[in-house]
């Protein structure tokens, strides 16, 4: 019995899509850590070691970028994993939440084939790993993890997509607190609203 090719894609996008990240992640795992991301893991050890920003560390952007670093240093601590292992496993996975989360968003869009929304998910997948390179990690690539599933949902919003509200109200969380790494960036989902008003006609 022979499998349609559209079925097989279908049926094993995820498996086929993660085989093919596998040597980006075998060799991005052994690369060092860009010296933004070293400050700020540093920055954060200090302050679960009981430091303060206006003593023990200055950093010029909000105080969320620390804040996004902690979890690897903690757990770092507790379980004697070396640090950089678990930076690359902790931006890996949040590579990986962010694009099940632009999946998700897409699903909602009825004039999107799925061969389409696959290509969408592959081409977000690739533009986060293997173009990201030595950026890895970097406040601009949080901000993009978190603000690409917002931006999508605010435009399923505009053109009434049905969305779950937990999935929406989980979307526009992580949205906001990646737009507060660097608040300009406020200025992409402001635009977005003002698009709705304009075509929903809200004036």
């Amino acid at each position: 019995m022979t499998v349609a090719p559209k079925t097989f894609a279908r049926k094993y996008i995820w498996f086929i899509m993660t085989l093919c990240l596998l040597p980006w992640f075998v060799v991005q795992s052994q690369l060092s850590i860009n010296g933004d991301t070293a400050w700020l893991l540093t920055a954060a050890r200090r302050l679960l070691d009981g430091g303060m920003m206006s003593t023990d560390f200055y950093e010029t952007n909000p105080p969320l970028s620390v804040l996004y670093h902690i979890p690897p240093v903690f757990l770092a601590k507790i379980l004697a994993v070396p640090e950089y292992i678990l930076v690359f496993l902790y931006f890996s996975g949040l590579i990986a939440l962010s694009a099940c989360a632009v999946n998700a968003v897409l699903k909602s869009w009825d004039f999107l084939e799925t061969e389409q929304r696959y290509m969408i998910v592959a081409a977000f997948l690739v533009g986060n790993t293997i173009l990201t390179a030595i950026a890895l990690g970097e406040r601009e690539h949080i901000i993009f993890l978190g603000l690409m599933p917002f931006l999508l949902a605010q435009l399923s919003l505009t053109w009434k997509h049905p969305l779950s509200r937990k999935l929406l109200w989980v979307l526009m969380i992580f949205g906001t607190f990646a737009v507060l790494l660097k608040p300009h960036y406020g200025l992409l989902p402001t635009l977005l609203l003002v698009h709705r008003m304009i075509v929903q006609k809200r004036f």
